[in-house]
């Protein structure tokens, strides 16, 4: 995950783009508080690993909990996430690429 999470972080700057890094293993409740604070327009979510594949559905319910998914565009990767599982986990999409997810960054602005 750090690879992919890296990479898509580096192109993101000279995307246009201004981005925090929460590392990784980052917790569903961290992720959320920091949408909280930082009130981005999109959220990108990795995962090398289909146990952490779950966290996905349960961010985006904690999201509409708190009032906070209509207001932002969700990105997934990472190599075990499959279009069937991103579509199931209520995400907006799913790149299969660092500079495919620049580019549907840069379709959502």
């Amino acid at each position: 995950r750090e690879i992919g999470k890296n990479s898509f972080a580096t192109l993101m700057g000279p995307g246009g783009f201004e981005g925090r890094d929460l590392g990784v293993d980052v917790s569903a409740e961290a992720i959320v508080a920091a949408v909280k604070e930082h009130g981005p327009d999109i959220l990108g979510l990795s995962a090398l690993l289909t146990t952490n594949l779950e966290q996905f559905p349960l961010i985006v319910e904690m999201l509409e909990k708190e009032g906070l998914r209509s207001g932002i565009k969700i990105v997934v990767g990472g190599a075990t996430v499959t279009d069937e599982f991103a579509e199931g986990a209520g995400v907006d999409a799913l790149a299969k690429s660092a500079v495919e997810g620049v580019n549907i960054c840069k379709a959502w602005v």
